[in-house]
C-alpha cells in the first residue's frame, strides 16, 4: 500500500496483451508483486479499443476491493510529446489518447484513482526498474548495468549510477535494435523470441519452439541457440563500445530469458560463454550475465515507477 485506502498496482502492456499485479513498498525501500498476476490476452494487429479494454479489465481485477488506485504503466511504442499517448508502434496499439481512454473506462468501472497515471513507460524502463527496485531483482545493488528484454520485440534499458535510464537517455546516441544491424539481420530479428522462432522453423526445425528442440536433442535448436548467444554477445559489445563502459551486471529478461534458462538450453548457454573466452572474448561475461527469474519485472517496475512520481 502507498497512503492508507490506497491500493499501488504494475501494468505491463505488450504486443500480445496487458498484465497487472498489485505491487507494495517493502520495508527496506524495495517492491514486490503481492497475489495474482493477472493477464488478458490480445490479438497481434486489434485496434487500440482491446488493449485499452484489456487494461481495464486487468486493472480493475486489482482493484477489488480497494477505495482508490494508483498506478503505472508500460507500452512499446514511440509516445506523444505529453507521454500519455502512443504515437507509434511496430508491436502494439497506435492511439494519441490511450491513457485518457483507459482513465475514462475505469471510471466508468467504477474504479476510483489517486491521480492520472502520468505517462506510459516504456517496456525497457520498467523491466530495468523492476530488476533494479524488485526484491529479487537481478540489477538490484548495481551501480552500472544493462538490461535486455526479448518477446516479440527486443526492449533495452541501463543503469547508471545506481539509477534507471531509460534507451533514449542514453548518455550517447544508440541505434535501436529493430534498426541496428549486424550483417543481414537486425538484432531484434536476431534475439527477440519471435526472431528465434522463426529462425528456429528456417533451419528445419520439427518443434513449436528452440527450446523443446534441444530438449529432444535436436542439431537445427542448437545452431539457432548458438548463434542466439553470440549475438547476445555481439549486442553487448556493441552497447559497451558505444558508451565506453563495462556493465557490471547485465539482465536477460522476459520470455528471452526463459528460454535461454531452460534446462536443455542453460547448458549451450555455458558452453557458447566459455568458447568465447576462449577465443580472446569476455571472460567475465558469465560472471556479469544473469538470466532474470521474475516474470513480472515490468509490473514491479510500472508500479515503482509510479510510486516514486
Amino acid at each position: 500500500m502507498t497512503d492508507a485506502g490506497v491500493r499501488l498496482v504494475g501494468v505491463d502492456g505488450g504486443g500480445s496483451g496487458v498484465r497487472a499485479a498489485v505491487v507494495e513498498r517493502t520495508d527496506d525501500g524495495c517492491f514486490a508483486r503481492r497475489g495474482e498476476l493477472f493477464s488478458h490476452a490480445v490479438s497481434p494487429g486489434s485496434d487500440a479499443a482491446s488493449w485499452i479494454e484489456g487494461a481495464a479489465d486487468v486493472i480493475g481485477r486489482c482493484a477489488e476491493g480497494a477505495q482508490r488506485v494508483r498506478f503505472g504503466m508500460g507500452m512499446p511504442g514511440r509516445k506523444t510529446a505529453d507521454g500519455r499517448g502512443i504515437a507509434h508502434a511496430l508491436h502494439g496499439p497506435v492511439e494519441p489518447r490511450f491513457l485518457e481512454r483507459l482513465e475514462d473506462v475505469l471510471a466508468r468501472r467504477g474504479v476510483e484513482l489517486v491521480a492520472e497515471c502520468e505517462r506510459l513507460e516504456d517496456d525497457g524502463l520498467l523491466g530495468c526498474a523492476g530488476e533494479l527496485f524488485g526484491v529479487n531483482g537481478g540489477l538490484r545493488g548495481a551501480r552500472t548495468g544493462y538490461f535486455v528484454g526479448g518477446g516479440t520485440g527486443l526492449a533495452e534499458a541501463f543503469v547508471f549510477e545506481g539509477a534507471v535510464v531509460a534507451f533514449e537517455d542514453a548518455p550517447r546516441a544508440l541505434e535501436r535494435a529493430w534498426r541496428l544491424t549486424d550483417g543481414a539481420a537486425t538484432f531484434e530479428e536476431r534475439l527477440s523470441v519471435r526472431g528465434l522462432n522463426q529462425r528456429y522453423r528456417e533451419a528445419g526445425g520439427t518443434h513449436d519452439r528452440p527450446e523443446e528442440g534441444a530438449h529432444a536433442g535436436e542439431e537445427a535448436a542448437s545452431r539457432v541457440l548458438i548463434r542466439a548467444v553470440w549475438d547476445l554477445v555481439r549486442l553487448v559489445w556493441l552497447r559497451e563500445q558505444a558508451l565506453a563502459t563495462s556493465f557490471e551486471r547485465i539482465v536477460v529478461s522476459q520470455r528471452l530469458a526463459r528460454v535461454l534458462a531452460h534446462e536443455a538450453v542453460r547448458p549451450i548457454v555455458d558452453e557458447t560463454l566459455a568458447q568465447v573466452a576462449e577465443r580472446g572474448g569476455d571472460d567475465r561475461l558469465r560472471e556479469r550475465l544473469v538470466l532474470s527469474t521474475s516474470p513480472a519485472a515490468a509490473v514491479v517496475g510500472a508500479a515503482a515507477r509510479a510510486w516514486r512520481a
